[in-house]
């Protein structure tokens, strides 16, 4: 049963993260093989640790456990880079974490790849392997088809995070990815140790994700309506359909994230730039998917900017928003500490989000670093008072210099 309990429990683990969970229970079957778990009173009886037992000595020996650690950091390096997480997201993704889930469950009940591999060369053929013929075996395999298919539906929560925060500018995706590191590496301890719980917090963790995604695509299929003309679904703050490109009688305004409005848009130019603003298609109202200053919509076809004067022109108009965006800086910033968290996530909600996904990737890279170096000396200074409330309002004054300047270098 423990094995039961501890390969259902690493399901979550391999969703989000492929590289790290094999390389942290590469690890652990390595160092933790004879561990003391007296500690746990009444749960001794229950620990998975004895399965440690039954990985291959070949795949905890210094040569692999170095490969994996490479392979790990990489992963980790690519994951909290935002302009390379593409590299690895989309179905060879899906499938390698579907392949590495199944492997991990397949060592851990005695199974050896290497056999696997030796009777394929030699007869073409796994089908009178034992793994294929014991219900554990059979299960290792259904486990990494369950990850394939959550890793699959994951991209789906993916899109929607990167379509409004793509560059990470209110800290979502870098907070998600965060997360998904540490419980990829951290969390195989937990899963030998207590196997029964973590069972259950993966189920619970399984059954939330089942149902946020549900939900992001009930709110999405709520916003939609049918274009009167061809029939075709589409946001109702889409100035045009994508399909037939009729002009709609009446469009709806966006709010904060993207989030369709029950208001009617009253000046259309003014909602054009809205829409922008919020990372959507200035044309068929669909969520962008990429970053960059000349982006095309991939619904429409249509470009986001008609040219430099129309980028100028929004750049402006996200200007206007600068004066009331440092006041209310200004008095977040005058609590100390506890004020600085939520007036950043204002101005780069506000102001900042709407610029710097668009761009250029160099000018992104270098923005980064040095509002990095910018935040941490001005954290010096936050405490003094009077001069601690200038802080926010510098660093958002910088930011968006940075940003305006990096979409119309003539400013």
């Amino acid at each position: 049963m423990d094995y039961y309990l501890l390969t259902f429990s690493i399901i979550p683990l391999f969703v989000g993260r492929a590289a790290l969970p094999i390389f942290a229970t590469a690890l652990f079957a390595r160092f933790g093989q004879g561990l003391d778990v007296g500690w746990l009173g009444f749960f001794e009886d229950v620990t998975a640790v004895d399965l440690l037992d039954n990985i291959p000595a070949w795949a905890t020996q210094d040569e692999v456990l170095v490969i994996l650690g490479i392979f790990a950091l990489v992963e980790f390096l690519v994951r909290h880079i935002p302009e390379t997480r593409f590299l690895i997201d989309g179905v060879s993704d899906s499938t390698v974490k579907g392949i590495a889930a199944g492997a991990c469950s397949y060592l851990l009940v005695g199974g050896d790849l290497t056999g696997i591999v030796d009777i394929w060369l030699e007869t073409g053929d796994l089908t009178n392997f034992e793994w294929g013929l014991g219900l554990q075996y059979t299960w290792s395999f259904g486990i990494g088809v369950t990850v394939f298919g959550l890793a699959s539906a994951r991209l789906l929560l993916w899109d929607f995070i990167e379509s409004i925060d793509p560059d990470s500018d209110l800290g979502i995706s870098t907070a998600m990815t965060w997360a998904e590191s540490s419980i990829g590496f951290v969390g195989i301890f937990f899963v030998f140790i207590l196997p029964g719980l973590t069972a259950l917090a993966a189920a619970v963790g399984i059954l939330t994700a089942w149902l946020t995604t549900r939900a992001l695509r009930a709110a999405e299929r709520a916003s939609f309506e049918d274009c009167e003309t061809c029939g075709a679904p589409g946001p109702r703050c889409a100035p045009s359909c994508a399909s037939c490109s009729t002009p709609r009688a009446r469009v709806h305004g966006v709010g904060v994230l993207g989030r369709v409005t029950a208001e009617l848009s009253a000046d259309g130019h003014a909602h054009r730039f809205d829409l922008i603003a919020v990372h959507r298609c200035p044309h068929c109202g669909h969520r962008l998917r990429g970053s960059g200053p000349d982006q095309d919509c991939d619904r429409c076809g249509g470009s986001v900017f008609a040219g430099d004067a129309d980028r100028a022109a929004y750049v402006g108009r996200m200007s206007q928003r600068l004066p009331s965006t440092l006041l209310v800086c200004l008095l977040f910033s005058s609590v100390p500490v506890v004020g600085l968290l939520p007036g950043y996530f204002y101005y780069r909600l506000t102001l900042l989000s709407g610029l710097s996904v668009y761009m250029p990737r160099t000018s992104r890279i270098g923005r980064r670093w040095l509002l990095r170096l910018l935040k941490f000396g001005l954290l010096f200074v936050q405490w003094v008072p009077g001069l601690g409330a200038l802080t926010l309002p510098l660093i958002c004054y910088v930011d968006f210099r940075i940003a305006r300047r990096a979409l119309v270098p003539s400013t």
